[in-house]
């Protein structure tokens, strides 16, 4: 393959690689002159993806996550300059969201079977316990003196919501510090970024579904240097009596967020875009419409209504 660049045809190699990681498939095509750069990026990049799941998975009792919550219950614990950007972003987005956004909703997953994937019913009085270690203003934390802090020994963070996405990050900063200029990343086809172009084309062209075939057909999309960040329950479902529910749960009530199937956001940043459409499918597109204005971000909801599933479109195109 070729690209013309300047007055002389320059020839271009294509790399690809997928690997597991948090739980899913991480997929990567890279474009640049220099094959032996990319093959060597790609192991870079390998071992920093492996590097933040160590980190952040909350599945891990070795992982900062494990410690911050076995320890910032009893008083404040010290993290590193990494740790404290995700943090205090999480923190800002719950202040932002209106508690839409929410990494304390642990203890709430664990008791609805999504951690193991076997859904229980939770009554009224339980989820009322529950929710007393639930909220990030529960989370005390000291950006001068890098501490963490939790205000109830019962709280528990869980970075579920912005690991992939700060993950893609990071890789395409690494990426573009080497001098890669044209690439496409994927983390569980729900947190992606795109940069540059396409072989041939103008960004990176693809479909992608907010819900199953038979309920809606694929959207088109085509992506430079934007991330797409996809939130949903329509995947790693359990069921619970008689209905199915999914991961996102609405922080206040503790319930599953049902009234949006699914939601996906646009954003400059995947680190970003992921906790938007995470609070996306908590608020809605009414609700959610002036917080995707202020970001600069646009979203594209699935709704359940009573014919099915019909979306609804926040400036999705436009951004």
């Amino acid at each position: 393959m070729t690209v013309v660049c300047t007055s002389e045809a320059v020839t271009v190699r294509k790399v690809a690689d997928s690997f597991p990681a948090m739980g899913t498939v991480f997929e990567i095509v890279l474009l640049h002159e220099n094959e032996r750069l990319l093959r060597a990026l790609l192991n870079e990049v390998r071992e920093e993806v492996a590097r933040l799941e160590a980190k952040l998975s909350r599945f891990l009792t070795t992982s900062e996550v494990s410690r911050i919550n076995r320890l910032a219950g009893k008083g404040p614990v010290l993290i590193d300059f990494e740790m404290l950007e995700i943090l205090g972003a999480a923190l800002d987005f719950h202040r932002k969201t209106s508690g839409a956004f929410d990494i304390t909703v642990a203890p709430l997953l664990r008791r609805w079977g999504l951690y193991e994937r076997r859904g229980r019913a939770v009554d009224a009085q339980t989820l009322r316990q529950l929710l007393q270690d639930v909220g990030s203003d529960l989370i005390e934390l000291d950006r001068r003196r890098r501490t963490v802090a939790f205000k109830r020994p019962g709280v528990e963070i869980d970075l579920g919501a912005v690991g992939k996405g700060f993950a893609v990050r990071e890789v395409v900063d690494l990426l573009r510090s080497a001098g890669v200029q044209h690439g496409f990343v994927s983390f569980g086809g729900s947190s992606i970024y795109a940069f540059g172009n396409a072989p041939g084309r103008e960004g990176w062209p693809f479909s992608f579904r907010l819900a199953p075939e038979e309920q809606l057909s694929p959207v088109p999309i085509s992506l430079q240097d934007r991330s797409l960040t996809i939130s949903g329950n329509t995947v790693r479902t359990v069921d619970v009596a008689d209905r199915q529910i999914g991961h996102v749960l609405d922080p206040a009530s503790g319930q599953p967020a049902e009234s949006v199937v699914a939601v996906a956001v646009v954003h400059e940043s995947p680190f970003v875009g992921e906790m938007l459409s995470t609070a996306m499918m908590v608020l809605g597109p009414e609700k959610g419409a002036e917080i995707l204005a202020q970001e600069n971000a646009g979203a594209l909801f699935a709704i359940r209504a009573e014919d099915g599933i019909v979306l609804r479109d926040v400036k999705f195109t436009e951004v």
